[in-house]
């Protein structure tokens, strides 16, 4: 037997996530490739998640997450956590220079939410609200996340729910509703023309009282 007969044949790395389609860092692929040989169901057990990590005091997202569960640690639930920062993926469960977690750490500090007897970072990880998200959201999650927006918090709520189910602001949880209905509120103040009610359309809907999906929503603050 030749030695090239001896050895193990050559795992090929993900280029892209199979669960939500977009490209994947070196250091992703490592941590994927091997996991993917110990998972049969993508919804029920899955390798990949995404989560949004949001304070709801202030109703802002501050950090964006990427999990691949390890093979090797299964049983103990450990995950290789890569974290969004301003268009790229970074290794670790928060970026603190992260545009978004810039925003909502001084916002939390101006409203006095932020708690001072613990360390700035731990102060904004205890207490935060995780959402995790659908695949179908992921697109419109990172095309928001990677813009000048701000990422609101129900962002997130919206994306663990299906593409296709409506929801009034009456529908969301209180504290989700009452800061989509302040955002509503600011988008279609004043005089609007004719182009801006098509564009404006989704959010019209939302301030009249009617419906619309978690994906028509989702959309609407991709293409703002």
């Amino acid at each position: 037997m030749t030695t090239s007969e001896r050895e193990e044949p050559r795992r090929d790395l993900p280029a892209t996530s199979p669960r939500f389609g977009f490209e994947l860092t070196p250091a992703m692929a490592r941590a994927l490739g091997p996991a993917l040989e110990d998972f049969d169901s993508w919804e029920d057990n899955p390798v990949e998640t995404l989560e949004i990590a949001v304070r709801d005091e202030v109703g802002l997202a501050h950090t964006l997450n990427y999990n691949v569960a390890e093979s090797s640690a299964l049983k103990k639930d450990v995950t290789r956590e890569f974290s969004r920062s301003n268009g790229f993926w970074v290794e670790g469960f928060i970026s603190p220079d992260a545009r978004q977690y810039i925003e909502c750490e001084a916002e939390m500090e101006r409203t006095g939410n932020l708690e001072t007897s613990l360390h700035p970072h731990e102060a904004m990880v205890d207490g935060s609200l995780i959402y995790e998200a659908n695949p179908w959201a992921v697109p419109y999650l990172l095309q928001i996340w990677d813009s000048k927006q701000t990422f609101y918090s129900f962002l997130g709520w919206f994306s663990q729910q299906d593409s296709n189910e409506k929801f009034t602001i009456h529908d969301m949880d209180p504290g989700e509703g009452a800061n989509l209905a302040n955002v509503i509120k600011e988008l279609t103040s004043g005089r609007i023309s004719s182009d801006e009610q098509q564009r404006l359309m989704v959010a019209l809907e939302l301030k009249a009282d009617r419906a619309a999906s978690a994906e028509e929503i989702l959309e609407f603050f991709a293409e703002y």
